[in-house]
């Protein structure tokens, strides 16, 4: 395809011969992230059966969202910016948004 293009410093027409190339669709892959299920516990509120992934410590209910642990949680109160903490018990350390890190025996 020929196109003419006028230079506005010279005022003279230049045919530059060029092809002008498809427009493709990109290939657009969808990755879902799958996580395994492998346990479920009833809601701590309206008693409906939960699945959670492994390595969860708590799940919010879709019906009446209270939160319900599934493992034991441990609380804990900064003594620098008196933030309340809630962890899975028995790990063996914990960060307070402030910075601040406890450990097993804190």
């Amino acid at each position: 395809m020929a196109q003419a293009l006028k230079s506005p410093l010279l005022g003279i027409e230049e045919r530059k011969e060029y092809e002008v190339a498809p427009l493709l669709p990109k290939k657009v892959e969808k990755v879902e992230k799958v996580e395994k299920v492998s346990n479920t516990v009833k809601c701590s509120c309206c008693k409906q059966e939960l699945s959670y992934p492994e390595g969860a410590f708590c799940i919010k209910c879709p019906q009446c969202q209270t939160i319900t642990a599934v493992k034991e949680l441990s609380t804990l109160i900064c003594v620098r910016c008196r933030n309340k903490m809630i962890f899975p018990a028995r790990i063996p350390s914990v960060q307070c948004v402030c910075g601040q890190i406890y450990g097993a025996n804190a």
